[in-house]
């Protein structure tokens, strides 16, 4: 078999390289060990915010990406239940308030809406929130979607505009001959091929390795609680100041985050944890959520929770993802999101086509 491109992992990162490089006319094989979304994808939320990043790179992708939602059902002609309904991150106490004010600030000076409330002006937002917490920021630019209709939505794009999908097949390999990618070996196969994207999340390092390359991603596990459907409760996104210094600090523990999806689902998150590849839950890491989550909206207590689940996120020690050439010519690598591979799914696709290709703009 030969393919002009193959892209490794079917997650949103994946399907978004797949879906964009196959727009061009490019000859696309996606190789997926699973089903589509059956990795981290299928196993988050689906958080769509800018108020997480730092200025710089990857807030400039954030936004970016936000404006490809705006229109992406239109584009993929599927409903992927993207809501930009605002979000808010909410501080418990006033050194938390000190993160958010300086937020505020940072965002200000960049030109991206973000407003500092005090706990009535955000309890009047969200009534179900703590009035004892401290205050909250709030954005009305950000959103959500489903992130594993999302992924499927993308890979049916992809194949639509020619590209072939192989999942259930392990890419064993990318084989290197001199200075340049030749082939990707696979337990159905060799695939030859120019050009290899690894988008594999958590396992792109062992793959990039196989070609002589040091990524130095690792995964992260986190956790995440659902409950029973309910009436609509909660408009917005939600995060707690907490979540910024487990997700900024590269440390472990609590990073709680809170959403309604359009079923009525409740998914409440979520541990960062540095646990190998284990994909289960822990009874630590349940009661952790459940204790942070309630702090911030004490009605949680009350809603019974139906199920729990784990993915594993690619974590990057530099703290920004890993997106464009590296190594043997022919070698792109979309990888070390963490928790802003939903967020920057698009752009990711966008960017490392451009790069592919040879266009201008490869690199934001």
């Amino acid at each position: 078999m030969r393919a002009e491109v193959v892209v490794i992992g079917g997650g949103v990162i994946g399907c978004s390289c797949a879906y964009r490089l196959a727009r061009r006319g490019m000859r696309v094989v996606l190789v997926e060990r699973g089903d589509i979304a059956s990795g981290a994808s299928g196993a988050c939320d689906g958080f769509l915010s800018v108020q997480s990043k730092r200025p710089g790179r990857v807030l400039r992708m954030a936004l970016e990406s936000l404006a490809m939602f705006e229109r992406i059902e239109e584009e993929l002609g599927e409903e992927v239940e993207y809501r930009r309904c605002g979000g808010m991150i909410a501080a418990e106490a006033e050194e938390g308030l000190e993160t958010l004010r300086s937020i505020a600030e940072g965002m200000s000076k960049v030109g991206v809406p973000v407003e500092l409330l005090g706990p009535e002006e955000a309890v009047r937002l969200e009534p179900y929130l703590s009035p004892e917490m401290a205050g909250a920021t709030h954005s009305p630019i950000e959103g959500q979607v489903n992130p594993m209709k999302l992924a499927y939505a993308l890979a049916r794009a992809a194949r639509r505009s020619g590209a072939e999908l192989m999942t259930h097949t392990t890419a064993l390999r990318v084989e290197v001959e001199g200075e340049r990618v030749r082939s990707v070996l696979t337990d159905k196969g060799r695939i030859w091929t120019g050009a290899v994207v690894i988008a594999a999340g958590a396992w792109s390092g062992e793959i990039a390795g196989t070609a002589g390359v040091e990524l130095g991603i690792i995964p992260r596990r986190g956790q995440v609680l659902v409950t029973q459907p309910m009436p609509p409760m909660v408009g917005r996104v939600i995060l707690c100041a907490c979540y910024l210094k487990a997700k900024r600090g590269g440390g472990v523990g609590v990073a709680t985050s809170i959403e309604q999806t359009a079923s009525g689902t409740i998914l409440i998150g979520g541990t960062r944890e540095f646990a190998g590849f284990d994909t289960r839950t822990t009874p630590e890491g349940i009661l952790g959520i459940i204790e942070h989550a309630s702090r911030l909206m004490p009605i949680l207590r009350e809603i019974p929770v139906i199920r729990s689940f784990a993915g594993l996120r690619p974590y990057s020690p530099s703290g920004e993802p890993l997106i464009g050439p590296m190594g043997p010519d022919g070698l792109f690598v979309a990888t070390g999101h963490e928790g802003d591979g939903v967020t920057l799914s698009l752009i990711t696709g966008e960017l490392i086509a451009k790069a592919v290709a040879g266009e201008a703009g490869g690199v934001l």
